[in-house]
């Protein structure tokens, strides 16, 4: 069963299997894509965002962002609350007046799990 589908700081997401319209003139630095809090819960993971390309493409995969941080009251690492992953701006411009698939994955190196995909439009 996939995670629940990200959303974006800033910008309205449409439901399943509408087009979310990202306009790249008012997107001000990366795209910020947030992973909401149900759907991961140990903090010795990782995440990161996936952008699935037309078909037969090659998938364009963000930087990993642990899920965890170490927290000195507890002495332990912490799960992260309202965790954030991004796409750089430049990758978001190549696919401008294209329609690309966003999700992320969380996992360690053992059975990873992927989001619902979300749809976008990318605009100038």
């Amino acid at each position: 069963m996939a995670l629940e589908a990200p959303t974006l700081t800033g910008i309205t997401t449409r439901p399943d299997d509408q087009e979310t319209v990202v306009v790249l003139s008012k997107l001000q630095g990366d795209l910020e894509v947030c992973i909401p809090d149900s759907a991961y819960s140990s903090p010795y993971n990782e995440a990161f965002a996936i952008l699935n390309l037309d078909k037969g493409d090659l998938e364009w995969r963000g930087k990993k962002i642990p899920t965890g941080q170490y927290n000195e009251d507890i002495d332990d690492v912490a799960r992260t609350p309202n965790l954030k992953v991004y796409v750089s701006r430049e990758e978001v411009k190549r696919h401008v007046n294209k329609t690309v698939t966003l999700c992320y994955q969380i996992g360690g190196e053992n059975e990873p799990q992927t989001s619902s995909l979300l749809t976008l439009r990318i605009e100038w």
